[in-house]
């Protein structure tokens, strides 16, 4: 019985102190002084991260609401796998601050204008509508109401004339 107990033990220990290890690595990583300033520093980040596969993403999914590292994590998500990135940080939003989120609509709405496949393209709109409901402020704002109007539809006309409501965008986004 107490061999049964201890294996039990173990076997719901060790997965989570590895886990809690891999994250405390990629924040470290994340921290880390750049080698090259010819590079963005989440390009060496996903040249660290990048052999670690599933763990490593996992963990920057998990950093996507902190408001020290939650920027550089998405950035870090998009240079390793921008298809599986994507709907790890619309999952994150509006918990995600505004800089996650100005990133993440900006960098697929760039993808939708140029005619690529966005395979999540329901979660993005998804997450512009929880952004605006949730009064996301400054250009993130601006950003999902441009993410509402290449993935939305006749349902999205409330929620925009809510918006219109309000005056200019620069109000809506929080500028004055």
């Amino acid at each position: 019985m107490r061999l049964i107990q201890m294996l039990l033990f173990i076997a719901m220990v060790v997965p989570f102190a590895h886990a809690v290890d891999d994250l405390e690595s990629v924040k470290a990583v994340l921290r880390s002084p750049r080698r090259d300033w010819s590079k963005w520093p989440w390009d060496e980040h996903a040249e660290d991260l990048k052999s670690r596969g599933d763990a490593a993403m996992e963990s920057l999914a998990q950093l996507l609401t902190d408001y020290d590292l939650g920027y550089e994590a998405a950035q870090t998500m998009l240079v390793i796998d921008a298809v599986r990135a994507g709907p790890l940080i619309f999952s994150s939003m509006p918990k995600s601050n505004r800089n996650v989120q100005r990133e993440g609509f900006q960098y697929f709405n760039r993808w939708i204008e140029e005619g690529k496949e966005v395979p999540f393209r329901t979660a993005m709109h998804g997450a512009a509508v929880r952004c605006l409901e949730a009064d996301t402020n400054a250009d993130a704002a601006i950003e999902a109401l441009f993410t509402l109007g290449l993935t939305g539809g006749k349902s999205d006309f409330s929620l925009l004339e809510k918006f219109y409501s309000k005056g200019s965008l620069y109000q809506v986004a929080g500028h004055f």
